[in-house]
């Protein structure tokens, strides 16, 4: 039944991924600025964010230097515009925070079952070599 099982044995140094540790700093030096900038979404709202920025900065020096008189905000504006866009981001991110949050230990769930799982495997075959009919060293090698 078992004729046609082979076992290849393979050093350490071919079983394990090799790393090139110059590349983990490479972070460091900011590299990914320009790849962040190649992205077309990014570009559209950072575009977004600074235009909206250039007008809040043109709005606060136009109202310190007078020019817009400081009542105008308040007779003009309403905020309810405002709190419905805080109450929809508040929204946003309380149910995205809630689906990371479960994803989260739906995957530390699998993890403890997979580590139970092989503490099994591990287990059973110990206890199998404990009756085996081979040679002791190879029991010993097996085991280690």
């Amino acid at each position: 039944l078992f004729s046609s099982l082979t076992i290849h044995l393979v050093s350490f140094r071919d079983a394990m991924v090799s790393y090139d540790v110059r590349k983990w700093f490479s972070t460091w030096k900011c590299h990914w600025v320009g790849s962040v900038f190649q992205m077309a979404c990014f570009r559209r709202a950072f575009c977004i964010a600074c235009s909206s920025t250039f007008i809040g900065a043109a709005l606060h020096v136009s109202t310190r230097s007078g020019l817009i008189p400081e009542h105008f905000f308040s007779q003009n504006v309403d905020n309810s515009g405002y709190a419905s866009f805080l109450w929809f981001c508040g929204t946003l991110l309380v149910f995205r925070t809630s689906q990371s949050y479960g994803r989260f230990w739906e995957g530390t769930t699998l993890v403890h079952q997979m580590l139970g799982h092989w503490t099994d495997f591990t287990a059973v075959v110990f206890s199998f070599t404990k009756h085996s009919k081979q040679e002791e060293d190879r029991i010993r090698i097996f085991k280690h």
